[in-house]
């Protein structure tokens, strides 16, 4: 729901078009038209963006070998599904609770934030827009990076 918690269409785009991965979208009504454009893309195989109920998305998600999201419900449910989870963080940070929880679990997850940038975390839940104007903490994420990690999931699991 909050802007700066949204992972960027271009870094959407980069990541599917990198992966020899398949990909499910989820979302809800704020991610629509960000799905319409990604939908062609080569490894997306459903668009399931406000096509699902709650529970629906969560069977999805327990269906999935890796989750990879934005600091969303979705990550909460995927980490008590016990899923893998590739989580990347904007302008929120798992250092100040909101990360996705296993208790006791060895689930394998990996958390993408840009820790070097000095203005985040500027939120605990999310802005509707950059406070200084330059979404770096999403923009300058690489999704190299991204499909290393979530790479590194596939094998171990």
């Amino acid at each position: 729901a909050h802007y700066t918690k949204q992972i960027p269409q271009k870094l959407c785009k980069e990541i599917i078009e990198s992966s020899d991965s398949d990909f499910v979208l989820l979302g809800g009504k704020n991610e629509i038209a960000k799905s319409k454009t990604l939908e062609s893309l080569k490894g997306v195989r459903k668009n399931f963006v406000d096509r699902l109920s709650l529970q629906a998305s969560a069977q999805v998600v327990l269906n999935s070998e890796v989750l990879i999201t934005g600091d969303t419900g979705m990550m909460h449910i995927a980490a008590a599904l016990q899923k893998p989870i590739v989580s990347i963080w904007g302008s929120t940070a798992p250092s100040i609770g909101m990360y996705p929880y296993y208790g006791n679990s060895a689930t394998n997850s990996f958390r993408i934030e840009h820790k070097e940038l000095s203005c985040r975390p500027c939120t605990k839940i999310g802005k509707s827009t950059c406070p200084k104007g330059h979404f770096k903490c999403m923009a300058d994420l690489s999704a190299k990076d991204i499909i290393s990690k979530t790479n590194e999931l596939l094998l171990r699991n």
